[in-house]
């Protein structure tokens, strides 16, 4: 089993799923992150759905998926079982919904994710930053960070 290790302040349930790991946890410690997803109001709970991705059990990538409980008011009850967010919104009547606003970074691994993704400092990652939003209402649904290994993956831009 894939060693995973995560030190939270908040409730926290982990899940192992076939090839992939899933956490849930309320949030307050990425306001900025979440702030650039547009979404966050004061009365808003802000929760982190997590799913680390593995290829013959071994990590390959990190999905972390900000969301509201103001869009999404069973997210907490629901959160630790979500293995495709995308498959959530259609459930929850958000069927055409598409990536707005994407930033791609190159990035060195904070001491997690070394830990999580099993590389060392050196392995740059590539991080994905995007919003989900339904394409009805333009509403986000979420604010999405991917990390992949860059050492695991051949890119065609």
């Amino acid at each position: 089993m894939l060693p995973f290790v995560l030190v939270i302040d908040q409730d926290f349930f982990l899940q192992e799923n076939h090839d992939s790991f899933i956490f849930s946890h309320y949030t307050d410690s990425n306001k900025e992150i979440i702030c650039k997803g547009g979404f966050l109001l004061a009365e808003n709970k802000v929760f982190k759905i997590g799913r680390l991705r593995l290829i013959d059990d071994f990590p390959l990538a990190l999905y972390t998926s900000f969301v509201t409980k103001s869009t999404f008011p069973e997210i907490e009850k629901d959160g630790p079982d979500i293995t495709s967010m995308f498959q959530y919104y259609r459930q929850h009547g958000f069927v055409e919904f598409g990536s707005s606003t994407c930033t791609l970074n190159v990035i060195f691994p904070t001491l997690f994710e070394r830990d999580i993704l099993q590389c060392s400092s050196l392995i740059p990652l590539l991080q994905v930053e995007s919003l989900c939003r339904d394409k009805r209402s333009n509403q986000v649904l979420e604010h999405t960070v991917i990390i992949y290994r860059s050492d695991c993956f051949t890119y065609v831009i």
